[in-house]
């Protein structure tokens, strides 16, 4: 259950500047709702929403803006959101892909995701340490391999679906090899490849905040830099 609000920004700094703002208890939704604009809104549950609306276990997902106490309420359903015209590339850990796969630093990953998308590697992008990759012990970062980094980048079209992304993301990851299978918890093949493919979805819930910690655990401080300033955004297609 979400108290929601839209953010129009300018460019990446101005993104950077809200996601350094960003408090333990807040998240990112990857769209926005449209319809209400930039009015504040809740973003409730669907057995929550169904309660509220008194539906039938078997009625159709209540999809669209209702109201609770006179204030707007949606679901968290792909329909109700739409893209903000940002490309978000997770670029996760993961001790099932091949050392061959593996790359240094941001610009050796970039360089390797232009098989993917030719000259990404050239475009403006934010880039920062996820939330995880910023747990500390004496100094140490708590989880071992190679540490978690998300990017954002503005999108030549922003009205383009992140469905079409994610499919011409997915293909062009396998025309370049650059994808790997692992194994799920009940055994069943997995295929992926060096980015996380699962967030291109309007609803996906961005966690991007400071991560609460108790002692000896430490948060390291927000590490937000933009590369290519003035690199112009990318053509996914």
């Amino acid at each position: 259950r979400y108290r929601a609000q839209r953010h129009c920004l300018a460019g990446l700094a101005e993104l950077a500047q809200l996601l350094s703002q960003l408090k333990p208890s807040q998240c990112l939704i990857y769209g926005h709702c449209p319809e209400l604009g930039d009015t504040p809104y809740n973003i409730e549950p669907e057995a929550d929403l169904r309660t509220l609306l008194k539906l039938a276990k078997d009625a159709p997902k209540p999809t669209g803006i209702h109201t609770r106490n006179g204030k707007p309420v949606i679901g968290r359903f792909k329909e109700n959101f739409k893209s903000g015209g940002l490309l978000f590339i997770d670029r996760d850990r993961n001790p099932s892909m091949p050392a061959s796969l593996e790359t240094s630093d941001d610009e050796a990953f970039f360089c390797q995701l232009d098989a993917v998308v030719p000259h990404i590697s050239q475009c403006e992008r934010l880039a920062y340490s996820s939330s995880s990759s910023r747990v500390l012990r004496k100094g140490i970062p708590v989880f071992e391999g190679t540490p978690s980094r998300h990017y954002w980048l503005q999108l030549a079209d922003p009205d383009q679906s992140l469905d079409e992304i994610r499919k011409t993301l997915t293909v062009a990851s396998a025309n370049a090899n650059l994808c790997f299978a692992e194994s799920s918890s009940s055994g069943a093949r997995l295929n992926r490849t060096v980015l996380d493919l699962s967030v291109y979805s309007a609803e996906r819930e961005i966690f991007d905040a400071p991560p609460h910690v108790i002692n000896p655990l430490k948060c390291a401080e927000g590490d937000y830099t933009i590369a290519n300033v003035g690199g112009g955004a990318v053509t996914i297609k």
